[in-house]
């Protein structure tokens, strides 16, 4: 009798796997965003483009809001700037707007970029689909920096 419990158990367990695989992307806050990707590490010398993949469930999305952090050198009076893009080199949609980062001035402090597809109050916008995002550094810091780049919305179906 306990084995076929067991078994029923077990494939409950199975059956919920999916949902429960699912949950990695939901906010522990109620109604609060998901994380739709991130970047760890993003070099502040270097003009160029680093790839952000949104997470496995996130292929069409609506981005709410773009955080940075983690520096790893106090920016403050740097001259880096970036903004989030659908396409390399700074083509595509402009997810965010080309932003000053010299807000962060140690690992523990972070800032919100501007999010150029969200009208006004951020009631309406466009949603994507875009695989992966671009991380265009646009002006350089002139010495080595890192900064964390994270990305939050609602993934929809």
């Amino acid at each position: 009798m306990h084995v076929k419990r067991l078994l029923i158990v077990i494939g409950l367990l199975l059956s919920l796997a999916p949902l429960l695989a699912q949950q990695r992307f939901v906010s522990p806050v109620l109604g609060g965003p998901t994380l739709i990707g991130y970047v760890i590490s993003l070099n502040l010398n270097s003009v160029a483009d680093t790839t952000l993949t949104p997470t496995g469930a996130a292929t069409k999305y609506i981005v709410r809001r773009v955080v940075v952090t983690n520096a790893s050198v106090n920016l403050t009076g740097s001259a880096a700037r970036l903004a989030l893009y659908t396409g390399a080199g700074a083509t595509g949609t402009q997810i965010t707007t080309i932003s000053n980062i010299d807000t962060l001035t140690s690992a523990t402090t972070f800032a919100d970029l501007p999010v150029a597809i969200l009208a006004a109050g951020g009631l309406s916008g466009s949603t994507l689909t875009a695989t992966p995002i671009y991380v265009r550094v646009t002006a350089v810091h002139g010495s080595a920096a890192t900064i964390d780049v994270y990305v939050y919305g609602e993934i929809l179906p």
